[in-house]
């Protein structure tokens, strides 16, 4: 599952999967990362274009049946550049990434992606002024840690937690899913050290509250660094000992920072950063062994020391199938009731190997992708 969530926060030049679709020929290319257990199995791009072609024959029954290709390759290549040079007519990108394209006006998102929901976030919450009784955030943070904290990381079993190769179920509500993801805030320490942190967060102090040490994921990931920092953005607002930003903080504050994992919190050379970033509910899906041997993976070194969820962010959408308007309406279509199709015949043996467990189609881009974006970064 590790890498399943890394496609959230890719750079342009390395979102993927790309679909490339050329209405002038009789083939659907598509060139998609490999899934993280690196099982290559094509059959989910197969049925989507067997569905696209009896859904086009049953509005022209002279249409051409179209064949497909399917190319599996490492994130790091640069396929979403494709789609800037036309060489790829749809791509599957970041909220971030569509918004900042300075190309944007030449796409269109037609598919929001879903992921299954977990059963202590049963709506989306945004926030308010960052009190502990007050802020649907610090709420939304203490309940996820009761769920968390009911018995050690350490301690979970397969079976009454329910593993099922790629997340704890236990965690989950398997019939809802939702289209956003968040990031948290968690800070770890005796009970002094998180009470001053704590103090610190409540009195809008951020001068005392980032020398705690801060441990942030790639500036890349949204849910490890972009939504924390836009978060921050709106809490930290006293004058002169305001949060600008990180990379700003960082150029005289540089020994307060350490990039990392969030599941490592309060190890080796994180160990004197008591702020630690991750992505909300990453707990759930990582599991707690490999071939055997137990990971030491959520805890600290000594009993006086508790890892707490201070807040979590608000959220951003998850990804989106974005297609370049050189297609024409009816494609587009075809294609998302063909995506969306595929997945309620469950034959999608893919999407839920990359994050995704759900499709539905977007029919309002202002208020479906770029409302909620401008909420969530440009009114700090």
């Amino acid at each position: 599952m590790k890498k399943i969530f890394k496609l959230l926060s890719l750079p342009f030049t390395l979102i993927a999967p790309t679909i490339a679709i050329s209405c002038s020929t009789t083939n659907i290319s598509f060139a998609v990362v490999a899934p993280w257990d690196k099982n290559l199995d094509k059959s989910f791009f197969d049925e989507i274009i067997k569905e696209y072609n009896r859904l086009n024959k049953l509005s022209n029954a002279n249409a051409k049946e179209v064949g497909n290709e399917v190319a599996f390759v490492e994130s790091g290549n640069d396929l979403a550049n494709n789609l800037v040079k036309g060489a790829s007519n749809v791509a599957i990108l970041t909220p971030t990434v569509f918004y900042n394209n300075k190309d944007r006006d030449s796409v269109v998102p037609f598919i929001q992606t879903l992921r299954k929901a977990f059963n202590f976030e049963k709506e989306n919450s945004y926030y308010k002024n960052g009190k502990e009784n007050e802020d649907d955030l610090r709420k939304l943070a203490a309940t996820a840690q009761k769920a968390f904290e009911a018995k050690k990381y350490l301690e979970w079993d397969d079976q009454s937690y329910g593993w099922d190769g790629t997340k704890y179920t236990r965690f989950y509500d398997l019939n809802k899913t939702i289209e956003y993801y968040r990031g948290v805030v968690m800070i770890w320490g005796n009970e002094d050290t998180k009470t001053k942190i704590k103090k610190a967060w409540d009195e809008k102090d951020w001068n005392t509250f980032r020398n705690f040490g801060i441990v942030t994921g790639k500036k890349t990931s949204a849910s490890k660094y972009k939504l924390q920092e836009a978060l921050f953005k709106k809490h930290f607002t006293k004058k002169g000992n305001e949060f600008t930003s990180f990379g700003e903080d960082m150029l005289k504050n540089a020994d307060k920072y350490q990039q990392g994992d969030g599941h490592n919190i309060s190890k080796g050379s994180l160990s004197k950063y008591h702020i630690v970033f991750d992505e909300f509910g990453a707990f759930a899906y990582k599991h707690n062994s490999y071939k055997g041997k137990k990971l030491d993976y959520y805890s600290t070194n000594n009993e006086d020391e508790k890892i707490e969820f201070l807040t979590t962010t608000e959220a951003m959408k998850y990804n989106m199938y974005v297609a370049k308007k050189s297609l024409d309406q009816k494609t587009i279509d075809l294609l998302a009731k063909a995506i969306i199709n595929v997945h309620k015949n469950g034959k999608d043996n893919y999407g839920p190997r990359i994050g995704f467990n759900g499709y539905k189609q977007i029919k309002d881009i202002k208020q479906e992708v770029i409302d909620p974006f401008e909420k969530l970064f440009n009114n700090e």
